[in-house]
């Protein structure tokens, strides 16, 4: 491989350069040319295996369930009330698969859940819009 180097980078070699040396007409040449290979993880997954997959991280999950974004914590509490309200009996794996949640992520949602049904009652005082006040209404009655 040869490339030829501008003039003004000619002028620019220093004083003790032999003579002999012909920088200008030659570079390095580059031993190694070969690259290696990119693996393409995130390429035409239906072309693969289920074993070959790997699996998603839960916030891949999420990006993918909204177009690069995160859903909120409100908005699974809504979609997990909206998988149990019919009162029949789920696991966390099959509430997990309804919400398109991750196993892990439902799971602490529901411990969540439970946590505070298990509290007393909390109330919002007044109606005010920028400064809100809130108190205990009492135990909860069972």
């Amino acid at each position: 491989m040869t490339e030829t180097i501008s003039a003004d980078a000619t002028e620019n070699i220093a004083s003790g350069t032999p003579k002999k040396v012909n920088i200008s007409k030659q570079m390095a040449e580059v031993t190694n040319s070969q690259k290696t290979k990119t693996l393409n993880l995130f390429g035409n997954k239906s072309s693969e295996s289920l074993q070959i997959q790997r699996k998603q991280t839960s916030i891949q999950r999420a990006r993918e369930n909204r177009n690069g974004g995160k859903r909120s914590q409100r908005e699974l509490l809504e979609r997990a009330f909206d998988v149990i309200e019919d009162g029949e009996s789920r696991s966390v794996s099959q509430i997990a698969r309804e919400v398109g949640a991750a196993w892990s992520t439902t799971y602490w949602l529901m411990d969540l859940i439970e946590f505070i049904q298990s509290k007393p009652r909390v109330v919002r005082e007044g109606n005010m819009r920028r400064k809100r006040f809130y108190r205990l209404a009492g135990p909860r009655k069972r």
